[in-house]
């Protein structure tokens, strides 16, 4: 049996990531809105500022969906400098997994060079904070 949980997140998985990302829903906005003010004796020591923090990760999309902004500045600042060689690999690899599935004329070729290129879109919009 699965929960609406599960079925909530494979929907999310399925029908509107599209690309690789982490789609998250809109209760955890809300829940992270509301934790930020929550008395302490309800989410913990440090819940108010976690959420905060967490809530700082979240951005909507060119879609409109609201996902976990990897490639944001609060992540930046968690992983440390030495993190943006990995963050440079990763655009190269997106960029050479565009062009190559660009090559690719049938339609999952067409489908992956989107998703690449959508993801590019996304590393070339966060390429100033790495």
């Amino acid at each position: 049996m699965l929960g609406p949980v599960v079925v909530g997140a494979y929907e999310l998985e399925s029908n509107v990531a599209k690309w690789p990302r982490i789609v998250v829903g809109d209760e955890v906005r809300t829940y992270l809105q509301k934790a930020t003010t929550a008395p302490s004796d309800h989410v913990g020591d440090g819940g108010q500022q976690l959420a905060r923090k967490l809530l700082s990760t979240l951005v909507t999309s060119e879609d409109g969906s609201t996902m976990i902004d990897f490639l944001s500045k609060s992540f930046r600042d968690v992983c440390g400098p030495a993190s943006a060689e990995n963050v440079h690999k990763a655009n190269r690899f997106v960029l050479a997994e565009r062009d190559r599935w660009r090559m690719v004329d049938d339609e999952r070729g067409r489908k992956l060079a989107d998703r690449y290129e959508t993801l590019a879109r996304y590393f070339e919009r966060r390429s100033h904070l790495w």
